[in-house]
C-alpha cells in the first residue's frame, strides 16, 4: 500500500482537472483495494452540497435518490466524518453490522446489491471538498480497518489538492462546521442532473 500511496501522492501534484484527477485516483485504487462501484462528488466547501458527481454503480437511475439519501443517513456521513478521528469508515463497522440502519442502504443499495460501503471525506479546516463512497456488492467481503486506514492516508494525501478543483475556489476562510451540520439536506440541481459515468476507471 506504501507505493500507491506515492503513487496518490503524484496525482495530487500532477495539476490535473477535477475529472481527469478522479479517474487516474480510481483506477490506483482498484488495483489496491477492490471496489464494485462507486460515487464521487466534489462539495461546495461551506454548505456540503454535492456537485459533479462521478460515479460507475449497478442502479445508475437510482443516483438522484441516492444522494438525496445520502444526506438523511447518520452511519458514516461525511460531514460526521469531518469531525472524526479518521475521515474514513465502511458502513459495516459504522452499523455494528447492521446496514439497515442506514437509509441509503435501505432505500436504494440494498436494491442494489451492495454489501458494504467505505466512505471518506476530504476535509480540512477550510471546509469539505469532496466524499467517496467505495462499494461490495453480492458475496464480496467487508472492508477492513487496515483498508479504512489506507483509505484515510489517501484522503490526507489528496485533501491539499482538492481545493483547486472546483472553479474559482479558493482557502480563505475556515468553515464553520457547524453551519455545515446545520443546512437543509439537500442535493444541488447539478448534482440532480447529472448522469454517471459507465466506465471502469482505467
Amino acid at each position: 500500500m506504501d507505493r500507491s500511496l506515492d503513487h496518490i501522492r503524484v496525482l495530487a501534484g500532477s495539476g490535473l482537472d477535477h475529472q481527469a484527477l478522479r479517474k487516474a485516483v480510481l483506477g490506483e485504487l482498484g488495483r489496491t483495494l477492490p471496489f464494485d462501484a462507486f460515487v464521487w462528488p466534489l462539495c461546495d466547501p461551506r454548505t456540503t452540497v454535492g456537485m459533479a458527481p462521478r460515479a460507475r454503480i449497478p442502479c445508475p437511475r437510482e443516483l438522484p435518490a441516492l444522494i438525496r439519501l445520502k444526506y438523511l443517513s447518520e452511519p458514516a456521513r461525511w460531514t460526521g466524518l469531518m469531525d472524526s478521528s479518521s475521515p474514513a469508515l465502511s458502513l459495516q463497522h459504522a452499523t455494528r453490522g447492521e446496514p439497515a440502519l442506514s437509509l441509503a442502504w435501505r432505500g436504494v443499495m440494498k436494491g442494489c446489491g451492495v454489501r458494504d460501503v467505505l466512505s471518506v471525506v476530504f476535509a480540512d479546516k477550510y471546509g469539505c471538498w469532496a466524499w467517496l463512497d467505495l462499494w461490495r456488492t453480492g458475496t464480496a467481503t467487508d472492508f477492513t480497518l487496515d483498508e479504512a486506514k489506507y483509505m484515510g492516508k489517501v484522503a490526507a494525501e489528496l485533501t491539499a489538492g482538492c481545493g483547486g478543483l472546483l472553479p474559482g475556489s479558493s482557502r480563505q476562510a475556515p468553515c464553520s462546521r457547524q453551519a455545515a451540520h446545520s443546512r437543509p439536506a439537500r442535493c444541488s440541481s447539478q448534482a440532480q442532473g447529472s448522469g454517471t459515468c459507465p466506465n471502469r476507471p482505467s
